[in-house]
């Protein structure tokens, strides 16, 4: 839009020049003559009677003014309208400034006006993330994705970089914050130099978030805490200083071992490394191990309960009959004697072989097919005695 309203400004400007210089050369004569021509040259006698010529001075009160005004007063009308007018991109905000006075803040996007040469404007753009590196440099600003990664897109800043732990270990630590602008007035108004001003505080913040953890903690353990701890702090001197921005992201990059330890903080991390696997495989082997033992336990309980259970009421069982049998005995002795010792027999003799003795001739006969080869040889070691 600036560049076409400036195309139609010097399109007017060329136009008033080339008809005023059109003008001048249709008059009659040449409109200059009266600044190249030569003045009268009356002649005068000096007292010895010598000729004296004396020049006329040009008449500079018919210099064309008029003209030269108004061609002025064209440039200063095309210069006022080119300078009364500005653009708002939909991501930007305008603060206009009156005799340097803060007058007002413009947030409606596209084309807005001011009072030429009176008021100057100062666009901020409130949705684009800023960033803030620490410990290192990028030293392109725009890289492809497959350079994202290099080495050689980085600059280390070793001033910046090491830092101090809770527990007096060095760290080279690198770090990235995020921003925007939300409040353009306080940006601008409230700070002299906003961007370095949160260059300094933000730093200092980092320096301190790093000094409250060991060094554990910074290299492995709670990255993700500090973070949040960072960009909490940050935010909060921010707002304290009224800088006007919002802190997006607090990113830890690099966090190292300075070089000259490097190696001895590798075989900690190492050590430590294989002191984890140690554990986790015999938390393995726990939760293994230990469901198998108990549910052994459980089945060895399950199984004892049970046979408690079965000899517990076969005793009773026992205690039962034997009281019943001890009732039937009491009252008829001999009767009950008798008939416990034909069960007992009932009980024994269908797993023996049976003979009949017959007095004291020993004569032995089988019963329910005895061998009688077994019975001769009873008979005859009778015989004997």
């Amino acid at each position: 839009m600036n560049s076409i309203f400036s195309i139609i400004i010097l399109f007017i400007i060329i136009s008033v020049i080339s008809s005023i210089i059109r003008g001048i050369s249709n008059s009659k004569g040449n409109p200059f003559e009266r600044f190249t021509k030569k003045g009268d040259e009356p002649r005068e006698y000096d007292e010895n009677g010598n000729p004296v010529f004396k020049k006329k001075n040009v008449n500079m009160g018919k210099f064309p003014g008029k003209m030269v005004l108004l061609v002025i007063v064209v440039i200063l009308i095309a210069l006022s309208t080119m300078n009364a007018y500005y653009t708002i991109d939909q991501s930007e905000q305008a603060l206009i400034f009156r005799f340097g006075a803060h007058h007002k803040t413009v947030t409606t996007p596209g084309l807005n006006f001011k009072i030429p040469f009176i008021d100057t404007v100062e666009f901020v753009n409130t949705e684009e993330i800023r960033r803030i590196e620490y410990g290192f440099r990028s030293n392109s600003q725009e890289s492809s994705f497959f350079d994202e990664y290099r080495s050689d897109n980085y600059s280390d800043i070793y001033s910046e970089k090491i830092m101090i732990t809770g527990d007096e270990n060095l760290v080279e630590v690198e770090v990235i914050v995020q921003y925007k602008v939300i409040d353009p007035e306080a940006y601008i108004l409230n700070v002299d130099a906003p961007k370095e001003t949160l260059e300094l505080a933000a730093y200092s913040r980092i320096r301190r978030v790093v000094a409250n953890h060991n060094l554990d903690d910074v290299l492995t353990l709670n990255k993700a805490v500090m973070q949040q701890e960072m960009l909490e702090d940050i935010q909060e001197i921010s707002n304290k200083y009224g800088l006007g921005v919002l802190i997006t992201t607090v990113q830890l990059q690099d966090v190292d071992p300075p070089d000259a330890v490097a190696a001895a903080f590798t075989d900690v991390a190492s050590a430590k490394e294989d002191k984890e696997k140690y554990i986790n495989e015999a938390n393995q082997y726990f939760n293994k191990i230990i469901p198998e033992a108990r549910a052994q336990k459980e089945k060895l309980l399950n199984e004892a309960t049970a046979y408690k259970t079965v000899r517990i009421n076969q005793a009773q069982g026992d205690v039962a009959r034997f009281t019943q049998i001890l009732e039937k005995y009491k009252e008829a002795t001999e009767i009950t004697k008798t008939r416990m010792y034909i069960e007992t027999m009932q009980e024994i003799l269908p797993g023996m072989d049976i003979y009949i003795v017959d007095g004291d001739n020993i004569t032995m006969l089988p019963v329910s097919g005895a061998d009688t080869s077994a019975a001769k040889a009873v008979v005859g070691a009778t015989a004997g005695q």
